[in-house]
């Protein structure tokens, strides 16, 4: 079977790489990675009809557990290379996705590209940010007008904050050791002005 790596998405590979790390089922994945059951169990199912998971042996309460195949492994790798890719060209504007491949990247010994990632983001938030407070809506509903500048100020705030987290994350990650360890949020504090 001819495994598409375009076909691979960011949660997939990063799935790949928890395998990878000793975290084998779904609910390790949301205990370790914060990856809800309803998102990893369908993409293990498509996993293994690609032929990049096996079930292994069942933990605990009859917990299933995933191991790799070589096909699995070689995908980690190359699927991380064409994100990085396909981000550099394009950032997503999903978060998640960026922190995945960010950290699956710094753990792989690609902190730069994983730095670069983060400040692609950062500057794509930024912008989107700077273009909402720039366009102004016209409506004919008073309603409508409110609901629409309310909106626009909740996600310039939103955008903005985005950017600066993911910046700060970027200047922050040469510091991140990649061997398991507790990482505890960030504590960021963002004034709202309406």
């Amino acid at each position: 079977m001819n495994v598409k790596i375009q076909s691979l998405t960011s949660l997939d590979v990063f799935l790949l790489a928890l395998i990878d790390s000793g975290v084998a089922t779904s609910y390790g994945m949301r205990e370790q990675a914060g990856v809800s059951v309803g998102a990893s169990r369908p993409a293990m199912r498509r996993l293994k009809k690609l032929g990049l998971v096996e079930h292994g042996k069942a933990e605990a309460r009859n917990k299933l557990a995933f191991r790799l195949t070589q096909r699995g492994r070689r995908a980690i790798v190359t699927g991380l290379e064409y994100l990085l890719d396909e981000f550099r060209a394009t950032p997503p504007s999903d978060t998640e996705s960026i922190l995945r491949i960010a950290s699956l990247a710094a753990s792989k010994g690609k902190k730069l590209a994983a730095v670069r990632l983060l400040k692609d983001a950062a500057g794509d938030f930024s912008r989107r940010a700077k273009e909402i407070g720039d366009k102004g809506t016209e409506t004919e509903s008073v309603v409508a007008g409110m609901y629409q500048a309310m909106l626009a100020s909740c996600y310039g705030v939103h955008f903005q904050t985005l950017s600066t987290v993911l910046t700060d994350l970027a200047v922050d990650l040469t510091k991140f050791p990649t061997k398991s360890r507790t990482v505890k949020p960030k504590n960021t504090k963002t004034k709202n002005k309406m």
